[in-house]
């Protein structure tokens, strides 16, 4: 009888020491199989939280305004359609900003001297439309980093041509009113100079002989002159100074400029801004641009 319970007190003993082991063994795993869901989901958190790529203007409507009469870098097309487009260099740049940013636009063409007041009443949101920061407009509105120096040129008439500044003087001289070439030209020595709405009623003015010479841009001047074979351009030297720099100018103080500005330095940096002037210009402009010439 001794024997037997001590063989039963071995067996109960061995019962125990299994049931120990058993339940610790569950125990590990139901530790093992909470952790990894636990790993898991801490390490999905730490994917979700991953910073999203966002537009900085995403979803907000902006408008453009313009004086789509200063080609190549805006100007009106009509499709064979019969609808309206706006097109050139500033055109691109613009939408190539509202691609970049997020924004959508809406484009407003209007008189080129009515484009600060548009800013400072509110009714457009940024001018990409060959605009100097001079120091006059900055009194008023903001101005993005430049991101183009025009040249200046004389055109005139080929049975006329003037190739100087000094052969001017004296000389009834054409510019578009409100624009840093009518400035550049009254301070040419003995101009006269008339101050007309827009490039091409400045270009008719001169066909028409009714002016001596126009002061306009360079670029601008290379497009009449191929459409109109009897006139001739010549460049003045180019300054590279500010004031007769391109930029885009936006209201004061406004939330718009650093965004912008920071975007047109990178289509500048990253050559995106060369192709959009080769497009219009010519590789060989942008090579004789790059140059300094």
């Amino acid at each position: 009888m001794l024997k037997l319970k001590k063989v039963l007190s071995i067996l109960l003993s061995a019962v125990f020491v299994l049931a120990m082991l058993a339940g610790c063994a569950q125990s590990s795993n139901q530790t093992s199989s909470t952790q990894t869901p636990s790993s898991q989901k801490e390490q999905g958190s730490q994917n979700s939280a991953a910073p999203q790529q966002t537009k900085p203007l995403e979803g907000k409507k902006l408008v453009l305004a313009i004086n789509a009469t200063f080609a190549p870098f805006e100007s009106v097309k009509v499709t064979p359609e019969g609808k309206t487009e706006f097109q050139g260099i500033d055109i691109d740049i613009a939408n190539s900003l509202a691609d970049k940013l997020g924004f959508q636009m809406e484009i407003t063409d209007m008189a080129f001297a009515g484009l600060i007041g548009a800013l400072t009443s509110h009714r457009a949101d940024f001018v990409i439309s060959g605009i100097s920061p001079t120091k006059e407009r900055l009194n008023s509105v903001d101005f993005t980093t430049s991101y183009f120096y025009p040249s200046i040129a004389i055109i005139s008439r080929k049975d006329s041509p003037f190739k100087t500044a000094d052969e001017l003087n004296g000389k009834k001289v054409a510019v578009p009113f409100g624009t840093s070439y009518e400035a550049k030209a009254k301070a040419m020595k003995g101009t006269n100079v008339i101050a007309i709405d827009g490039s091409p009623a400045v270009i008719q003015e001169l066909k028409s002989k009714r002016v001596d010479a126009a002061v306009i841009d360079g670029c601008q001047a290379a497009e009449f002159v191929k459409q109109n074979p009897e006139l001739e351009y010549h460049l003045l030297p180019n300054e590279h100074l500010l004031e007769d720099s391109f930029a885009i100018a936006t209201p004061k103080n406004s939330e718009l400029t650093p965004i912008l500005d920071k975007a047109i330095k990178e289509m500048m940096a990253n050559g995106e801004l060369d192709k959009i002037v080769a497009k219009w210009l010519g590789e060989d402009y942008v090579k004789e641009y790059k140059a300094g010439k």
